[in-house]
């Protein structure tokens, strides 16, 4: 706020040989474009956020078929570094299962 107030003064200081109309119009005119943005801003954010299913599941479809591309590479290059890699993967795999994330399905097992 005392910058914007510094800002005013400075160039009230520069813009003194302009009456105090046009004066206003300018201010006017910089609060305007300043809303303007301060819109945009908003609205862009917004956008950003949206992100529907069909664009998460494109994007897992983007980076397995990547995945899969660096592992054909891998294992014509470095088999048995494929193998160590799909081994930590598949014990990965096997640790969320024990944990809970997974557990929602766990109240079917109490009853």
């Amino acid at each position: 706020m005392s910058n914007e107030k510094a800002l005013k003064t400075a160039e009230f200081d520069s813009l003194s040989g302009i009456d105090a109309s046009q004066l206003e119009q300018r201010y006017q005119q910089l609060a305007k474009v300043k809303t303007l943005l301060f819109r945009q801003e908003a609205k862009n954010k917004r956008i950003k956020k949206i992100k529907s299913k069909l664009y998460h599941k494109l994007k897992k479809k983007d980076k397995q078929r990547e995945e899969n591309k660096v592992r054909a590479y891998l294992e014509e290059v470095d088999p048995e570094a494929a193998a160590e890699i799909q081994h930590k993967e598949e014990l990965k795999m096997a640790e969320e299962r024990l944990r809970l994330r997974h557990g929602g399905h766990k109240k079917w097992l109490e009853i």
